[in-house]
């Protein structure tokens, strides 16, 4: 009986489970495709040790809950720990073991009474036993997570939450007089002694947890145990069952650091994409002041000697990254707006590979006497210096086509690793077929107004889940990675 009710316990607890991570979850598809089963495994998992106080409520009791709970030399130390797997940021199941010990009294039953002996010890008796408890599942919910979903700071570090567990509880119960220990009474073959006994408990209980740190919590719990019958202080009333309460502390590490526990620390600008995905259009309409005539860059290409007109030329970061696709004019001039944000920029054609490296004259101009500035040089299709190594697909408005790149534009919605945004289509396929070079799965997104065209790397259904990842990019040679949020209000 015990093995049934512990397995259709443990099946309703999964099911809960899946049920409320479904509902977290709007795709099938795993969230981080580069990372093995292991290492997901370890993101979630923390141990939890703890050690509190056992308290008996059994029919060793004084009437009544405050008279029972204001008896502190009942409470008896217990400890154990847990091992945990975060299912979602708010919830978790977990297994594990508690030991310690129970003891109770009663000042009203003669020791003379016993039927094991001829005992004249007094009145009062109590019972005493230890426990060891093996607990599979604990179900724990973040009640605060779950409802605020990080959007009040204060529960971001502060929550506050629900817990239930099935377990079963090994006791060898004896009851002794008072004045003396050594001494087992037996009044009946149901009061006296229990003998080697195991029993389920099913617990319910709250707890109020601390974030220290991205790979610390500190907690405090309490937790009532009901056991399945009437014999855990080996005097059988045969009015209800026993039970026993334990309350703790406890820490719980996580043996990897949590990078979203300090990102939800950050400010919306740094999560959202409007200033990072688009900055261009928040520049130009929200503060452009901050664009100054000295941020102009005016060039020149030439191909074989001649203007090379209505051509693409790739804009790239200090990193080497690309940031924009600009087109040349009709005599192969071009201009680009440097943000106060980028420390240099550099410039290479897009269909580099196609092309013969000595037959290309790039270079920036003074815009007042027209002067060559700064030239670029190519050599064996690389950027020397100033630019990284890179290996685009294809070139002019004439020449390109998007339907020859492997990466395909996706509709979904949710929080999206990105590392790169174009107004073009497929200049954004184009850059992303160089992506998946790299060993990343890139995918192309459209922002809402369709202004925009943004390389993503990883698809999350929480924000949590994608500022940790954004971190782990960032970390691979992206470091300007941001996590944009797509999703109709």
């Amino acid at each position: 009986m015990k093995i049934r009710l512990m397995f259709l316990f443990l099946v309703c607890s999964v099911s809960f489970s899946i049920e409320l991570q479904a509902q977290d979850n709007t795709v099938a598809k795993p969230e981080v495709e580069n990372k093995s089963l292991l290492n997901r495994i370890i993101e979630r998992t923390s141990v939890s040790p703890h050690i509190g106080l056992l308290h008996s409520w059994g029919d060793f009791k004084k009437d009544g809950f405050m008279p029972s709970f204001a008896q502190p030399e009942y409470n008896k130390l217990g400890f154990g720990i847990n091992g945990d797997f975060h299912l979602t940021n708010y919830l978790s199941v977990s297994g594990g073991i508690l030991y310690g010990s129970l003891e109770g009294r009663l000042d009203d039953v003669n020791t003379a009474n016993a039927t094991n002996g001829n005992f004249n010890l007094g009145t009062g008796i109590q019972y005493n036993t230890d426990i060891l408890e093996l607990m599979l599942p604990r179900i724990d919910l973040n009640l605060s997570r779950l409802i605020f979903k990080d959007r009040v700071k204060f529960f971001n570090k502060v929550s506050f939450g629900v817990l239930a567990s099935y377990s079963l509880v090994k006791y060898d119960s004896k009851i002794y007089a008072q004045s003396d220990e050594d001494v087992n009474l037996l009044y009946s073959k149901t009061r006296g002694r229990t003998g080697k006994t195991t029993e389920a408990v099913a617990s319910f209980g709250g707890k109020i947890s601390y974030v220290v740190n991205n790979r610390l919590d500190i907690s405090l719990e309490a937790s009532l145990r009901n056991v399945f019958n009437d014999k855990l202080d080996a005097w059988v009333a045969g009015d209800y069952n026993d039970a026993y309460s334990y309350s703790a502390i406890g820490i719980t590490y996580h043996l990897k650091k949590r990078d979203y526990i300090v990102k939800n620390q950050m400010t919306e600008v740094e999560e959202l994409p409007l200033k990072t995905a688009e900055p261009i259009e928040v520049i130009e309409e929200k503060t452009p002041k901050t664009i100054e005539k000295s941020n102009t860059i005016f060039g020149k290409y030439e191909y074989q000697k001649l203007p090379a007109g209505n051509t693409a030329l790739v804009v790239l970061d200090e990193n080497g990254m690309p940031i924009d696709t600009i087109y040349t004019n009709e005599l192969g001039f071009f201009e680009y707006t440097k943000l106060n944000a980028d420390q240099k920029v550099s410039f290479k054609p897009l269909n580099l590979d196609e092309l013969n490296a000595n037959d290309i004259s790039l270079y920036t101009l003074n815009n007042e006497n027209g002067k060559k500035i700064e030239e670029f040089s190519f050599e064996s299709k690389k950027v020397e210096e100033k630019v990284i190594d890179s290996k685009p697909a294809e070139t002019t408005k004439k020449v390109t086509s998007a339907d020859k790149t492997k990466v395909a534009l996706s509709e979904e919605e949710g929080y999206f690793v990105t590392i790169a945004a174009f107004r073009k289509e497929r200049t954004a396929r184009i850059m992303a077929d160089e992506v998946l070079e790299t060993g990343l799965t890139p995918t192309i997104i459209r922002n809402l107004q369709g202004t925009w065209y943004l390389i993503t790397v990883s698809r999350h259904t929480t924000k949590a889940e994608a500022l940790q990842e954004m971190q782990v990019i960032r970390e691979k040679g992206f470091p300007k990675a941001w996590v944009h949020i797509k999703r109709k209000l």
